[in-house]
């Protein structure tokens, strides 16, 4: 070996020692690649070498000699017992290549120890979340598509908390709305009339559906009193009443509207257990020129604090979350 060769030997090991001596201090930032066929991770090493003042391609090239050689040095069965297996460099790139077999097992064993606890960090320690979810509607009762906000909502939480976050789960009675105020105005009017004649949060969100059906059916100019007496005269005379109505309608939506809400009005109408409920409501708004108007005011009323509607949303809220609760 000449002079030369030995000096640039020596400048190479100082140069590996100020490297390694940085990587120590501060570390060095490996990512995943992201073409597996050019290593299994791979570090950018030009903020390593740029604390030495030398050039990063110079840098991943030593390094990678260093540790190719030493690699190479072992034996077969020396080399099969290290998780690096290979080191390439391209520009300013180390590309390091591991055994994918020890690396699988030490996964396992880290994740049977941890047990548990496995995947919890304190990246979000000291932070404080509130997650809101279900929140359902408290005029009808749960159904599988609030089973699947339970579901993502309380895995949410747990996912943060193990992130080391407070969390806090809530779950706010959504008492004010369109849908609350106009089934509130419906229940108003036949609580004192006659008994539930099912669980109390299912009676609730029968009386819902039969209130937004007469709903969609003034908004068609439908007169519910009529439609219900053509009803009760039989099939024959609800049939004439409709084709009639359809008959005089102009444009297609309407004439859709009136066939496909006087057909829903029928079906609750001769829905077991619906007999007594429905009766009674559609009597109730039989002359009521704006149902929907109804539902409103005493939404308006209750977000301006009126006794009175405050009395009312409250008794049937509590009413249909005890009946959720059963």
């Amino acid at each position: 070996m000449n002079e030369n060769e030995n000096e640039n030997e020596n400048e190479e090991e100082v140069l590996l020692g100020k490297l390694c001596g940085v990587v120590c201090d501060v570390g060095m930032k490996m990512e995943r690649s992201r073409r597996l066929d050019q290593g299994d991770i791979a570090v950018q090493l030009a903020p390593v070498c740029a604390r030495v003042k030398t050039n990063p391609v110079h840098g991943a090239k030593v390094i990678s000699e260093f540790i190719m050689t030493h690699l190479n040095s072992l034996s077969a069965d020396e080399r099969k017992g290290k998780l690096v297996q290979k080191v390439a460099c391209a520009g300013p790139y180390l590309n390091i290549f591991l055994s994918r077999p020890m690396m699988y097992k030490r996964v396992v064993e880290q994740v049977l120890e941890m047990g548990a606890r496995y995947g919890f960090t304190e990246a979000w320690k000291g932070k404080r979340v509130l997650v809101e979810h279900t929140s359902s509607n408290p005029n009808a009762p749960l159904h599988i598509g609030n089973l699947r906000n339970v579901m993502i909502g309380a895995h949410t939480a747990r996912l943060i908390e193990s992130a080391g976050a407070d969390v806090k789960q809530h779950f706010y009675v959504n008492d004010l709305g369109a849908q609350i105020g106009l089934t509130a105005f419906g229940y108003n009017r036949v609580y004192n009339l006659i008994k539930p004649t099912m669980k109390i949060d299912h009676w609730i969100g029968s009386m819902y559906a039969i209130m937004n059906t007469l709903v969609e059916l003034q908004k068609v100019e439908v007169d519910i009193g009529k439609l219900a007496d053509a009803c009760d005269a039989g099939t024959e005379g609800a049939d004439a009443f409709r084709d009639g109505l359809v008959a005089k309608a102009s444009g297609a939506d309407k004439k859709k509207g009136i066939e496909e809400y006087i057909g829903i009005f029928r079906e609750l109408r001769d829905r077991e257990g619906y007999e007594v409920l429905f009766k009674t409501v559609v009597q109730e708004m039989r002359d009521e020129k704006d149902i929907k108007k109804g539902g409103a005011m005493l939404n308006l009323a209750y977000e301006r604090q009126d006794p009175e509607a405050i009395r009312i949303f409250r008794k049937m809220v509590i009413d249909c979350l005890s009946g959720v609760q059963e």
